[in-house]
């Protein structure tokens, strides 16, 4: 299936910055070809072990940022009203 990307007047690629996290289902040099641009690449993680191994793929494919969560402080992910 192509990608279907934001483009901008003309056609031309979209400006912004797109991040792609660790469970993307895309190739990130697929999205960066398709964007003709870099995008960035966001990285959750509480063991930073295997961190490098997740950020080296993503820097290898061109993205110019990442966004590193650590979670080993704990995570509130939980909703209270």
């Amino acid at each position: 299936m192509p990608l279907r990307l934001s483009r901008g007047p003309n056609n031309e690629p979209a400006k912004h910055l797109q991040m792609l996290s660790t469970l993307t289902s895309r190739r990130i040099e697929n999205v960066n070809a398709a964007r003709e641009r870099a995008c960035g690449f966001s990285c959750t993680t509480d063991q930073w072990d295997g961190t490098a191994g997740l950020l080296e793929p993503a820097q290898s494919a061109g993205c110019s940022v990442a966004a590193v969560t650590d979670l080993n402080g704990g995570s509130n992910r939980e909703l209270t009203w």
